[in-house]
């Protein structure tokens, strides 16, 4: 289905974000808030957007919240146990099968180059959809287990800064095509 079919049949234009925590409610300020602020500008820039957050650890429970007129999928999955670790890249598998049934998933956009981005990037490959991964911080540097595994093109990378731009390049010979810094909220 192209989307000109996807928007006769009335399904919301959808980004979906995987990430591995996000706040556990409104009040939950401490949470990530970077990201926070990153969403809510997504809000207020693209108010058609529906954005959809995939939260893979934290909050610490099973279930689905609004968030600022944002929905969040919370799987507290990521426990110690490479089977729960399995069995929650599963059920993330299943749900974003299931999203980009009911949407016109736009895109879809990890934080940080882990889990997260491995799930997003080989779904994304399947359903054809833009799949963007923003390097954040630690995720640049050497080391990073999951590299070999995603395997990002420069241009399906953001960075945080021109500095971590340059570290994942020295690290991984890819130098991310994209920077958007962090912002604050005022």
């Amino acid at each position: 289905m192209n989307n000109k079919d996807a928007r006769m049949n009335n399904k919301p234009r959808t980004l979906v974000i995987l990430t591995p925590g996000f706040p556990s409610d409104e009040a939950d300020t401490a949470c990530l808030p970077p990201q926070q602020v990153f969403v809510r500008a997504l809000n207020r820039s693209y108010p058609g957007l529906r954005v959809i957050l995939l939260s893979f650890e934290y909050p610490r429970r099973k279930d689905s919240y609004d968030w600022f007129g944002n929905r969040v999928i919370a799987f507290h999955g990521w426990r110690k146990s490479k089977v729960n670790k399995l069995f929650t890249l599963i059920a993330v598998w299943r749900m974003l099968g299931r999203l980009q049934r009911e949407n016109e998933v736009a895109g879809l956009l990890s934080f940080w180059c882990g889990p997260c981005a491995l799930a997003g990037k080989y779904f994304a490959s399947w359903k054809r959809l833009p799949h963007f991964t923003w390097i954040l911080g630690q995720d640049a540097r050497a080391g990073n287990q999951f590299m070999r595994l995603i395997r990002p093109a420069a241009g399906q990378l953001v960075a945080m800064s021109a500095f971590l731009a340059e570290e994942f390049n020295r690290n991984y010979k890819i130098r991310p095509l994209h920077i958007v810094p962090n912002g604050i909220d005022t």
